[in-house]
């Protein structure tokens, strides 16, 4: 099979680029294998054949236009050439398979409710129209979405038939992210002045605000203060980006010295060794008010961490009371409370989802996911 695959950069260091890279090598085993990139690198396997795709002097949203045009026309005189031709988001208006990784117009929306939304800038407006066109007027043979709750945004905002639409969670590497032995974390716990008895919560995120960091905080004060978990230490993984008036993390620092927790709260910006700082934790938080996915949930489970996560997106893929829990109100701080208060004080259960957190990461390796997203390749051709 000859199978083409569009992504704005080819690595193993962001979400979509990970997804693209991860599939195509899995795929260049058996198949031929084209990516149209402007770049790539981290590349695991030589047989996939990369086709550059020129970009301008300036920020990667200055190129959207220029690089969903160039693969338009691509596909529109060669794409016969091959036997699939799936991209990602708004890569092309002319393709067999799309994988919605978001739905913007569904962004927009939460923002927009959570008077985040101060206009819409270029981006949003780009990805908008090239949603409505490949969505609206059903340009693609069968969409890929990463979870239900996308799924049900393709079928609420562009009427997009459920029949269309194949659910495919995004992979994880267990050989990657993995349980480690925790006295080889001691210079990293030294570092975050981790002492031997605390308890360590850990949420990866960026889009602070949407991510639930500011309950978080509120919810750190009540178990230190009120439930006596003194020894509780919270890290916050990754830089927050700029969100209306929040401007990075200052805001959240503010907030954790005004509630008087800034000694139980890290911020470690962004790091390198993700695997060691999950294997810091003792829980993972992810109180997301609205996601597409979230890859970090699914990598902390790999790490064997017993999670607290909202039910949308990755939190679809935990069952509650077996690997993890779920919140039901990711907005109620009591609630945060309440569910983390329970995995600190029953270390039995935090063992036990821990070990069933891994056994479900499993079950999401890349080599399955890509044997998945193949038998829809399959269909699509058979159809």
């Amino acid at each position: 099979m000859k199978i083409a695959l569009t992504t704005r950069g080819y690595d193993k260091r962001g979400g979509i680029s990970r997804y693209v890279s991860e599939l195509a090598e899995h795929f260049a085993l058996d198949h031929e294998v084209h990516v149209y990139t402007p770049y790539w690198r981290d590349v695991g396997n030589k047989d996939v054949i990369f086709h550059k795709v020129p970009t301008l002097p300036g920020p990667l949203v200055i190129n959207s236009i220029p690089f969903t045009i160039q693969n338009t026309l691509r596909f529109k005189i060669f794409g016969s050439r091959y036997d699939i031709t799936h991209i990602n988001g708004g890569d092309s208006l002319c393709q067999d398979i799309i994988t919605a990784h978001s739905i913007h117009k569904a962004g927009i929306e939460f923002r927009k409710n959570n008077k985040q939304l101060k206009g819409l800038g270029f981006h949003d407006l780009y990805a908008m129209v090239t949603e409505n066109i490949n969505y609206s007027h059903r340009n693609y043979r069968k969409i890929i979405c990463d979870s239900n709750s996308s799924k049900q945004e393709l079928m609420d905002f562009y009427q997009v038939p459920s029949e269309d639409i194949e659910v495919i969670p995004v992979g994880v590497n267990p050989d990657e992210f993995k349980p480690l032995d925790r006295q080889s974390l001691q210079d990293l716990r030294d570092k975050y002045k981790i002492a031997r008895g605390d308890k360590v919560l850990l949420i990866v995120a960026t889009e602070f605000y949407r991510k639930g960091i500011t309950e978080l905080i509120q919810a750190v004060n009540i178990l230190v203060y009120k439930h006596r978990f003194g020894n509780l230490k919270l890290l916050i993984v990754g830089k927050a980006q700029v969100e209306g008036s929040r401007k990075g993390d200052a805001v959240y620092r503010i907030l954790a010295k005004k509630l008087g927790v800034s000694k139980n709260i890290v911020f470690t910006g962004m790091v390198k060794d993700l695997n060691e700082h999950y294997n810091l934790a003792d829980i993972f938080v992810f109180p997301t008010k609205y996601e597409a996915f979230g890859i970090p949930t699914l990598e902390a489970m790999s790490c064997g961490l017993p999670v607290i996560n909202s039910k949308i997106g990755s939190g679809e893929l935990i069952t509650h009371g077996y690997d993890g829990i779920h919140f039901n109100d990711p907005n109620s701080v009591d609630e945060i409370v309440d569910k983390i208060e329970m995995l600190l004080t029953d270390e039995n259960m935090r063992l036990k989802f821990g070990t069933n957190a891994r056994k479900t990461a499993m079950k999401y390796s890349w080599d399955k996911i890509a044997d998945r997203t193949m038998e829809v390749y399959k269909k699509v051709l058979n159809n």
